[in-house]
């Protein structure tokens, strides 16, 4: 059971989500197996799989070991109940943990985000308004998915070491960069050095994929998701993530290639984020009102896409406006349009929502327009 665990999470480490599955059902009944084999079902966006592999961990059929996989059980079948737009559910099993008079206090940051994606943030921030390193913790979560960056990098200090599972998050909020090659990341990408990458993600971090590529080390790249992996006599002398070369090598920046007319607005631009996330409809019509629209998507200018089509785009240099997903510190960052001139993003509000995200859009939009024209 541990090395079928192990090789679950490896795989959805790296972008297999699919064999991630595979290999968590070969231990069903294994609470941290189905916790993986549902986060990778999620990245499938298999709502009715990952759902399955918690649903009985939830009710009590199978036990949990300990608090902090219970935490991480009940912040994932959150997300998973959000994204199935099952909000009811949703908020009976937030609410029944914020009101918990005997949370363990491992418990206390995984609920918060369970809180957050039920729409219960306030009442979480209260439930957590002690100065506990658990209760700050709760809080630092609750600062990063709301993408605040000045009250997240406080808390962070006072969390101590607890706040260390939060500090990639907050990197990419602050959209940290390193200035020059650090002295390691010289000798990894150095002359004759055979470098393996494993892409996590399609698209999202291909400007390092790219510095990596043009660096003096003998670099490639491999999708382990698409069944792309390297014979079996080569034998690397460093192996990466996509991910981590954000922390070693400067990206390079994205080209625009515009043509078409006019602007397309998607249908589906943010959905099953949580409670109160979802996109209304009177922006995409605020934004329709406001633009010049085109026939098709092919032959815009511009279009307007929920985050994760948007990427695609912005790797072709087709200018996009990206509708961000709440909660996710690397679009709540400024990373995305730092490194790709041809994007514009338009973010969740804390406090006021999506109210005026459709004027946002008009905005980014016209200026894409007028880059379009250049």
């Amino acid at each position: 059971a541990t090395a079928s665990v192990a090789l679950a999470r490896r795989r959805h480490l790296l972008g297999d989500h699919a064999g991630a599955e595979r290999a968590a059902l070969a231990v069903p009944t294994h609470a941290q197996g189905a916790l993986v084999g549902a986060r990778a079902a999620l990245a499938n966006d298999r709502l009715t799989t990952a759902f399955r592999f918690l649903e009985p961990f939830v009710n009590g059929l199978f036990p949990i070991p300990d608090a902090s996989v219970a935490g991480s059980t009940a912040a994932v079948m959150a997300t998973v109940l959000a994204r199935g737009r099952r909000f009811p559910e949703l908020g009976r099993l937030a609410g029944g943990l914020v009101e918990a008079p005997n949370l363990p206090a491992e418990m206390m940051p995984p609920t918060a985000r369970a809180a957050w994606t039920s729409g219960l943030a306030a009442e979480a921030w209260d439930r957590f308004s002690g100065d506990d390193p658990w209760q700050v913790a709760a809080r630092l979560e609750l600062a990063v998915l709301a993408g605040d960056i000045g009250l997240a990098s406080r808390l962070f200090e006072k969390a101590g070491p607890l706040g260390g599972v939060s500090a990639p998050a907050l990197s990419l909020l602050r959209g940290d960069l390193q200035e020059r090659p650090a002295a390691a990341a010289e000798k990894v990408f150095g002359a004759g050095v055979i470098v393996h990458i494993w892409r996590t993600h399609p698209f999202r971090w291909q400007p390092w994929v790219e510095a990596a590529r043009r660096t003096s080390a003998d670099v490639s790249v491999f999708d382990l998701g698409a069944g792309d992996i390297p014979e079996i006599d080569a034998i690397p002398q460093v192996v990466l993530d996509d991910g981590s070369l954000i922390q070693m090598l400067q990206p390079v920046a994205g080209t625009v290639e515009a043509h078409g007319s006019g602007v397309w607005i998607d249908s589906k631009l943010c959905a099953g984020a949580g409670v109160d996330r979802e996109w209304p409809q009177a922006e995409t019509d605020a934004a329709r009102h406001g633009l010049p629209a085109a026939s098709r998507a092919d032959d815009a200018a511009v279009q307007v896409l929920a985050a994760d089509k948007s990427l695609r785009n912005a790797v072709d240099g087709r200018p996009t406006v990206a509708i961000a997903p709440p909660g996710d510190p690397f679009w709540a960052g400024p990373l995305p349009e730092r490194v790709w001139p041809a994007l514009r993003v338009v973010r969740f509000n804390a406090k006021a929502g999506w109210s005026g995200a459709g004027e946002k859009v008009v905005a980014a939009a016209t200026s894409l327009l007028s880059l379009a024209d250049r």
